[in-house]
């Protein structure tokens, strides 16, 4: 029962696209805040009565002592970030939001290890998590040439757009490239944990297709890494895989074709512009993605050195848009596209060591998520993580080197 229900946690830990206050709140009510209460009471519950011997899944001897010493200061710096920032008020709900996806994920880590076969929820999260990433944007092509599901209640299915040019199918993500990078770490595990089988290689084209939809080029170079280094880590994965990744390439390919066969690239009656959407995607020129990209990189920089205090406890927890209002008026969400660059800003160049060490100090115990490691952290080069609970979790699960204790031969 708790394996069950921690797979549907996981299937929907995404899933920005429901707020259950439907718009309503000052907040976005998501699955879940929802759900990860009361699958810790459920577990809770579960665990007493059933009263088991099993160890913990998290290794305490070796992880708690560096891993909690880290994240409590890097707890208190992002504090002090909050208490002296630019915007308080928003940097103290981010702040409570990331001590509720740190307890919530540590938690349901905690009762991972206690369900009966743990790595099966995992797959069977991954594999439900593809699936409704697939409903979500195959809903929100259709809304976009359509209109027909504008008005959903407690479920957004707007898609992103490239202008007039195309839309950008994200999931049950708010956000393009959150969503790819969501198909990747649902992907990644699908790969290390479930065995060879049609279902697996029909996921595996559907997730090709589905990353490619996104448009997102960070999504893209983070998968690209990760197949890179899975495959320099273990030569032998793509012989025993050879089938899968061709009929992977045939989907692809097969989409490809029924792409720009039916869509007419330079016409005035096409249903979106491919060719202007790539451009776009690929250019950087200073009002295209690259160029924004580079220039907020720059401001960054900029922010972070322009004083003692700013370089030492950043400006504010979340307070990046205060900074950055002339390249996103009025925008809460505004940051600097480059998670490492934003933790700086925002919590000082202490805050950012910190987050580098406890991301990549697993790297030094086991290299079984080292695919996955490098592939978030080649995301974070373009992007940002820190405020979502998957990335979160998949830190835990690094520090804790979940599913390895003895060697895995599924791959």
């Amino acid at each position: 029962m708790i394996g069950f229900l921690i797979s549907v946690w996981v299937a929907l830990i995404g899933a920005e696209r429901i707020d259950f206050f439907d718009g309503g709140g000052s907040f976005v009510l998501t699955p879940f805040l929802v759900l990860s209460p009361l699958i810790i009471l459920a577990g809770l519950v579960w665990v007493i009565y059933r009263d088991s011997d099993s160890r913990w899944s998290f290794n305490l001897r070796a992880a708690i002592i560096p891993f909690v010493l880290s994240i409590l200061a890097f707890l208190i710096l992002n504090l002090a970030a909050t208490i002296f920032g630019l915007d308080v008020t928003l940097g103290a709900r981010r702040f409570i939001l990331l001590m509720l996806i740190l307890i919530y994920s540590s938690a349901i880590l905690l009762l991972l290890g206690k369900s009966v076969n743990p790595t099966r929820a995992l797959i069977h999260g991954a594999y439900a998590g593809l699936a409704v990433y697939f409903l979500f944007s195959v809903a929100e092509l259709v809304n976009w040439l359509t209109g027909m599901f504008t008005n959903m209640p407690i479920i957004n299915l707007v898609p992103a757009t490239i202008g007039p040019f195309a839309p950008r199918v994200s999931g049950m993500s708010l956000d393009p490239n959150r969503g790819g990078m969501l198909i990747v770490v649902y992907t990644f595990i699908i790969i290390r944990f479930a065995g060879r089988s049609k279902i697996r290689t029909i996921c595996f084209c559907l997730a090709a297709v589905m990353l490619l939809l996104t448009l997102s080029k960070t999504a893209l170079i983070a998968a690209v890494v990760m197949l890179l280094v899975l495959s320099f880590q273990n030569p032998g994965w793509a012989v025993r895989n050879k089938r899968t990744i061709f009929n992977l390439a045939m989907g692809l390919a097969i989409f490809s074709f029924l792409i720009f066969h039916f869509v007419d690239i330079g016409g005035a009656d096409a249903p979106f512009n491919l060719e202007e959407a790539v451009t776009e995607r690929l250019a950087i020129s200073e009002e295209t993605s690259g160029g924004i990209h580079l220039a907020l990189l720059t401001r960054g920089f900029e922010v972070a050195f322009s004083s003692m205090k700013n370089l030492l406890i950043g400006i504010g927890f979340g307070a990046s848009h205060v900074v950055l209002d002339d390249f996103f008026p009025g925008n809460k969400y505004a940051n600097f596209h480059c998670g490492y660059i934003s933790v700086m800003v925002e919590s000082g160049i202490l805050s950012l060591g910190l987050f580098l060490f406890l991301y990549f100090y697993p790297i030094f115990r086991r290299k079984s998520y080292l695919p996955l490691i490098l592939g978030i952290a080649s995301f974070n080069l373009f992007y940002q993580l820190t405020l979502d609970p998957f990335f979160w979790f998949c830190m835990l699960l690094f520090w804790n080197n979940f599913g390895y204790t003895r060697k895995n031969r599924s791959t």
